[in-house]
């Protein structure tokens, strides 16, 4: 899996307001970009800050692979909308584009659960009466001993992790 982190500075020229409008407008267009490019995971942007950021906004985008990144930055959709929907308003980007492993990401243990016949996404039980995939304390759990090991935190979408 690869990252592929951008950060924006909007143009000087446009006013708060405007500046507002056009972060709407970027994380719209971008976000429409899932389904649409083979091997692109999860995108998102961000366009909340705090008042110590340098930048104005920035995208967070998985993809399969460095293979898939690239297909990503010449793919005729993500062109339309960089050339159409980013690069008129924007002043400055930086990049950083890293692999990521999965090993130990909560997408990681909700595999690991389903394969060890885990909770399921309506917080059942395991037919051993514990919360199933659940090793015990220190190792991810939440509160208990012996039998009883709670339930590893709560993820999106209230889907048991």
């Amino acid at each position: 899996m690869v990252k592929h982190i951008i950060l924006w500075n909007l143009k000087d020229e446009y006013s708060p307001e405007q500046k507002e409008q056009i972060k709407v407008e970027i994380k719209e267009a971008i976000e429409s970009l899932q389904g649409k490019v083979p091997g692109l995971v999860d995108i998102k942007v961000q366009t909340g800050r705090l008042a110590s950021s340098s930048a104005d906004l920035m995208l967070d985008a998985t993809l399969e692979s460095e293979e898939a990144l690239k297909g990503y930055a010449v793919h005729p959709e993500h062109v339309k909308v960089a050339n159409e929907n980013v690069r008129p308003y924007t002043q400055s980007r930086s990049c950083l584009d890293f692999e990521i492993s999965l090993v130990g990401h909560p997408l990681d243990l909700l595999r690991k659960y389903e394969y060890m016949g885990g909770i399921t996404n309506d917080g059942q039980q395991g037919s051993n009466g514990n919360y199933r995939g659940c090793r015990g304390s220190g190792s991810g759990c939440r509160a208990g001993s012996g039998g009883d090991h709670g339930r590893l935190f709560q993820g999106v979408g209230g889907i048991f992790l």
